[in-house]
């Protein structure tokens, strides 16, 4: 137990001191000789967990990407109705779920936001959650893809935008995206029952 709480905080330490030093000199000028000395820790103790920054951030990823899946996702497959017939409420509390997942981590997807060069780590976060939504709506055809699409792209961007800002407020955020998140599936409902409502 001891050596894995020591673990715990080793890691916990070195995640703090990347994020620091990437906000003062930005991902590309930083070496783990900055990471391992703002951590105070020297560099055989962060190659026993990473091999490199960019493992680094990899794992940080992944763990980011896991904690999604088991708070957001979770929650839609566990619903006993289909997605199609959940109320308002429940969306918005989707949204509230996810978004308090982010805030936990709110140091760290503020560094991937705003340095150039770990915005392609946003690409995967998106991609995930783009993926495991598509799952539990299981779409059909080129116009359901394309409100999708649409409603995604809006999604994600509220949550890059809030998230770029000083301080994300989760009640608000979360009632706008729970809502434009049911008004697009309630749309996808209605041409799936009669796609003569797309032309309309």
């Amino acid at each position: 137990m001891a050596t894995d709480l020591r673990v715990i905080k080793t890691k916990r330490a070195i995640k703090k001191a990347f994020i620091d030093v990437v906000n003062e000199k930005g991902y590309v000028n930083i070496a783990v000789r900055d990471i391992a000395d703002r951590a105070m820790i020297n560099r055989n103790t962060f190659y026993l967990h990473y091999t490199s920054k960019d493992d680094l951030v990899e794992q940080l990823v992944k763990d980011v990407i896991l904690e999604q899946e088991k708070q957001f996702f979770y929650i839609l497959a566990t619903m006993k109705n289909d997605i199609y017939d959940l109320d308002e409420h429940v969306f918005v509390y989707c949204a509230k779920a996810l978004l308090k997942t982010l805030k936990e981590d709110e140091e760290f997807y503020r560094v991937i936001i705003k340095d150039n060069a770990l915005r392609g780590y946003i690409t995967r976060l998106s991609r995930t959650l783009r993926a495991g939504l598509r799952r539990a709506l299981h779409l059909k055809g080129e116009a359901e893809y394309t409100i999708f699409e649409y409603m995604f792209s809006g999604f994600f961007g509220v949550i890059e935008y809030r998230f770029s800002q000083e301080d994300l407020e989760i009640e608000e955020t979360s009632q706008i995206l729970g809502k434009c998140f049911y008004s697009a599936v309630q749309y996808i409902k209605i041409i799936r029952r009669n796609p003569e409502e797309l032309y309309k």
